[in-house]
């Protein structure tokens, strides 16, 4: 029987890719100094959750889950948690920023100031 490895391809920083074979079909990159490094990626599930923990910003990779199923029901738990977080958030800043330009329009409208009593006005307090 023929042993055959696949093909696997390597990049060479972005410039160009170069077909290349090894015996052990390991995804094999190149570091800063051209040195041939393998890949944490060993799945495409495994470079998912990368790429969804790390666009989240959460966790430090001392709890993870270990099955497909546990890793799409936490990518699903960030992103809830985001849309949860984020439109409130937005929503109250936006209406923050609402109700200050009217205030500062009042303001500009009177000449006085809406945070502190003016000390030029004319009229005295009983």
């Amino acid at each position: 029987a023929e042993w055959t490895a696949p093909k696997v391809v390597v990049m060479d920083f972005g410039n160009s890719t170069t077909p290349a074979r090894f015996p052990t079909g390991v995804l094999v990159r190149m570091d800063a100094f051209n040195n041939k490094v393998l890949t944490p990626f060993t799945s495409i599930p495994r470079a998912i959750w990368w790429v969804c923990v790390t666009m989240t910003t959460v966790g430090y990779g001392d709890f993870v889950p270990t099955t497909n199923l546990g890793k799409v029901i936490g990518i699903v738990t960030f992103y809830i948690g985001v849309v949860f977080l984020a439109l409130p958030i937005s929503v109250l800043g936006r209406n923050f920023d609402i109700v200050y330009t009217r205030m500062l329009a009042q303001k500009e409208k009177d000449g006085s100031s809406f945070l502190r009593r003016s000390s030029t006005s004319t009229s005295k307090r009983p």
